[in-house]
């Protein structure tokens, strides 16, 4: 859970006023508002930098 941001929000909830998830593994940011029921599938909207191992 993200916001626009890109920041964490899943110890703030309050703050987390679109469907945005990151993959921790890639970057990749879903939106899951655009879940299509039919394929299952979702729309990647951007991609943040990967935190440094």
């Amino acid at each position: 859970m993200i916001d626009s941001n890109g920041d964490d929000t899943a110890h703030a909830p309050e703050r987390w006023v679109e469907p945005l998830y990151k993959c921790d593994g890639c970057g990749h940011v879903i939106d899951a508002a655009t879940y299509d029921d039919n394929t299952h599938t979702v729309a990647v909207v951007g991609r943040l930098p990967n935190p440094a191992h």
